[in-house]
């Protein structure tokens, strides 16, 4: 399903690259003639790419607050195991003062282990908290339980609360471990909020949202564009791909991936991985997300093939860096369902791109699956917004690209091409 993005960078390819791709055939490979090297490659430290990254990010449009914030985002170096962090001083630093606040808060008792029961191991997360003008506030390490190894329900709370106040306003307030999102639309109830929470808590107000576990929020004027720039960034640095030709489309025109057995596999780990890094960043790319459920199809035994669909999607996010999601202020408070189509609205809160879990013998009868699915959503969203009291002011709409489902649904006769239809 498509959705209007808010472009923060401008691709600006070499108009003077006519080639198709960079082959470099060795007439005499037992002979190499340092003249003949360029000079990049003699040093070993430039870059002798076609396609420079800097030709594909660009600053000036953004403010210079939210520039401050892309910059560093790209200068720290997040470390991935311990035997990082502790070469770095102002990590170690962080893990201390981490394993004070657990202590003095008495968030663990040491006791026997009871027989039969097994331990909820940890995990150390490093991350870097960033001021409201971007510039970095200090490193955070934190140490959190693995959560695929507690009981659903039985040791884990809800995080998402909401209060309503008696002269009719909300306040929101969203948790991840110790990370707090507040937004209200009355600004006395969001300061009395906090307030309430620093009696009880050590807390530290951090200004306006700018970034969020790989989210770059801009506020603007005219709305809240959500992007993950430095996320993309990062993905095509790990994966060798930030010098790559880009490209305009996800995917190859009618291109189809196979399951072929006796083609050459890929280590499925490492698939697995980047697969799994694009599911996230589907979140705000909702362009990518009937590619990345392609791809995902073939977790159990990749092939080369699916290998190069997914570095066909990375090309495409060099040349998409900044692109996200846009929610525009508007004054309709309305809930639009769309099937297979959105025609680039905007303000998009919930989307599915997968494939159906039951097979239909027609394009109509799909489409009659689709606007079931749909009108599932849209009629939780009316009860999400009626437990937030949010009235709508007009009733929710359905639309769907296709005349003959839409034919069905305003007559739901049974004849010859609907008898068969499953009802749930």
């Amino acid at each position: 399903m498509p959705s209007a993005h808010s472009q923060l960078t401008e691709p600006n390819p070499d108009p003077h690259d006519h080639n198709s791709g960079n082959t470099v055939t060795d007439t005499n490979p037992g002979v190499l003639n340092d003249l003949d090297v360029p000079i990049a490659f003699q040093k070993g430290v430039r870059s002798c790419s076609t396609h420079p990254i800097a030709d594909f990010v660009f600053y000036e449009r953004l403010s210079p607050q939210f520039r401050a914030l892309t910059t560093n985002l790209s200068k720290v170096d997040i470390p991935r195991d311990i035997y990082k962090v502790l070469q770095h001083p102002n990590w170690k630093a962080a893990m201390h003062e981490e394993i004070k606040a657990l202590e003095k808060n008495g968030t663990w008792e040491l006791t026997e282990l009871p027989l039969g029961k097994s331990t909820i191991k940890c995990k150390w997360i490093f991350n870097v908290k960033y001021k409201a003008d971007g510039n970095i506030d200090k490193y955070k390490a934190r140490l959190v339980a693995k959560g695929f190894m507690q009981t659903y329900g039985g040791q884990s709370d809800h995080t998402m609360f909401f209060k309503h106040s008696s002269n009719g306003k909300i306040v929101i307030l969203i948790i991840y471990v110790d990370d707090i999102i507040l937004t209200s639309d009355n600004e006395a109830e969001m300061i009395k909020l906090k307030n309430a929470l620093s009696r009880e808590f050590k807390i530290k107000d951090l200004g306006t949202l700018r970034y969020f576990h790989g989210m770059e929020v801009a506020q603007t004027s005219s709305g809240i564009s959500v992007s993950q720039r430095n996320y993309v960034f990062d993905l095509l640095e790990e994966t060798g791909t930030l010098e790559c030709r880009p490209a305009n489309t996800p995917m190859e025109q009618n291109g189809k991936l196979r399951d072929e057995e006796e083609s050459p596999s890929v280590d499925k780990g490492q698939y697995q991985r980047l697969v799994g890094k694009l599911i996230y960043l589907s979140h705000t790319r909702l362009d990518i997300a009937f590619l990345v459920s392609v791809v995902s199809q073939f977790m159990h035994a990749p092939i080369e093939e699916h290998l190069n669909a997914v570095h066909r999607i990375l090309q495409y996010l060099k040349m998409t860096l900044g692109n996200g999601l846009f929610f525009g202020k508007s004054t309709r408070r309305g809930i639009e369902v769309y099937s297979d189509a959105d025609w680039v609205w905007g303000n998009l809160v919930a989307w599915r791109s997968k494939k159906q879990f039951v097979v239909t013998r027609s394009s109509a009868e799909a489409e009659c699956w689709n606007i079931a699915l749909g009108v599932c959503e849209g009629l939780w969203l009316k009860r999400v917004m009626e437990e937030l009291k949010i009235s709508t002011e007009f009733p929710m709409k359905m639309f769907c690209d296709n005349q003959a489902s839409i034919s069905i649904s305003h007559n739901p006769v049974r004849h010859d091409r609907t008898k068969h239809v499953k009802i749930d």
